[in-house]
């Protein structure tokens, strides 16, 4: 069975992104095993390649994060036009994206998100009021 190297990402995450990404990657460890290719998309600094370091990961992002991994590959583009073919992916997955994105884009976005997915699609933002309090606190 997988294991997480706690001590490892505690070192590089704050606390709540090193959550978020862990039920994330669990949810992947237990979708994908480790035979399929899996987009991360809107990674920033803290791409789910750090926590799934034996799966073929594929990070993207608008900018170019700062400490990039050596683990996974990183491509810079768009959530809203990814440039990858349909059903690329066995996975795709966005963490802290969508609610950064504005409102009329958000489909958009989810379109692409499947449309390059082949079996599904994994989304984690923050909701409701506690979900809105946290994101402008930060």
């Amino acid at each position: 069975m997988f294991q997480f190297n706690i001590r490892y990402l505690a070192s590089r995450f704050s606390w709540d992104v090193l959550c978020r990404n862990m039920d994330v990657a669990r949810l992947l460890i237990s979708s994908v095993g480790r035979g399929g290719q899996v987009l991360d998309a809107g990674c920033g600094n803290n791409s789910l390649a750090e926590h799934l370091r034996h799966y073929d990961m594929i990070s993207l992002d608008l900018t170019i994060p700062s400490g990039l991994s050596e683990k996974g590959k990183f491509v810079q583009g768009s959530i809203i036009q990814l440039p990858f073919g349909d059903s690329s992916f066995s996975f795709s997955t966005s963490v802290d994206v969508l609610e950064h994105l504005p409102i009329e884009l958000r489909n958009d976005a989810i379109r692409e998100l499947v449309r390059v997915s082949d079996d599904g699609v994994i989304l984690a933002f923050p909701n409701r009021r506690i979900g809105r309090f946290q994101d402008e606190k930060m």
